[in-house]
């Protein structure tokens, strides 16, 4: 075997087991990862079916998985008013990088209200009944903290279906 053979197989030994022990170089290495699961709680109000809306949420994102935890309702001046108090599940973007989320969910709800009446009668309660909760979002998050966009809501249910457009603040973890 030539000199420059042996020397060539001990300079790539070489080569390996540095490469081995020192590991990889800073530029190789992953960006420290955090926690990708985001948690927020929204207020907002705005117009709805019965003139007034209003909702409040807290919300988990896991990947593109949201749950929410909701409370809505619509509201006339002086006559009727339905809300409900919802679970649901959804689907939302999922972006760390962006300052924009968008988000839909529909699950069970729970609604009631009162329908009827005027400035001088008070209106007649509906029973409780289960719904059907819908919620869209689209918010822009300027902060990792603070986020401010529309929230629509809608309850299908036998009694008296409703719905609501919100202008809402979210407040959390949100990238």
């Amino acid at each position: 075997m030539s000199r420059c053979v042996t020397a060539a197989r001990a300079a790539t030994l070489v080569a390996v087991l540095t490469l081995a022990v020192c590991g990889p170089a800073p530029a190789q290495a992953p960006p420290p990862t955090r926690g990708s699961n985001t948690y927020w709680m929204g207020l907002g109000v705005g117009a709805g079916s019965e003139d007034f809306a209003a909702q409040l949420n807290a919300s988990y994102q896991f990947g593109a998985n949201i749950v929410s935890l909701r409370a809505a309702a619509t509201a006339g001046l002086f006559d009727d008013g339905f809300n409900d108090v919802a679970l649901l599940y959804g689907r939302g973007t999922r972006s760390p990088a962006s300052r924009f989320h968008a988000g839909a969910a529909l699950g069970i709800s729970v609604a009631d209200g009162c329908r009827g009446g005027g400035v001088f009668s008070s209106c007649r309660d509906m029973p409780a009944v289960l719904g059907l909760p819908i919620e869209l979002q689209a918010f822009w998050r300027p902060s990792r903290f603070f986020g401010l966009g529309l929230y629509g809501f809608g309850n299908l249910n036998h009694s008296q279906s409703f719905a609501g457009l919100t202008l809402a603040l979210q407040l959390g973890r949100l990238r």
